[in-house]
């Protein structure tokens, strides 16, 4: 797994997870249950870490990219 975006919130995690997986892209979140009861955690952890296989990581970068011009 290749992390592909650190965002912010948890909640616009999930949103470019939508997106990824809408385009077949498998996606991991592995702050999402942290993060889920410790809201304000990303900020220790640095953000919520969006991953995907190595395999999926150029597509994947042109959805972060759409996600972030749109944000």
């Amino acid at each position: 797994m290749t992390t592909v975006a650190n965002l912010g919130t948890l909640d616009e995690a999930m949103i470019l997870r939508s997106m990824l997986e809408a385009d077949g892209i498998p996606v991991l979140l592995p702050d999402e249950y942290s993060l889920q009861n410790e809201g304000f955690g990303s900020f220790a952890l640095g953000g919520v870490r969006v991953q995907v296989p190595e395999d999926f990581a150029d597509r994947a970068a042109e959805i972060v990219a759409e996600f972030e011009r749109n944000a």
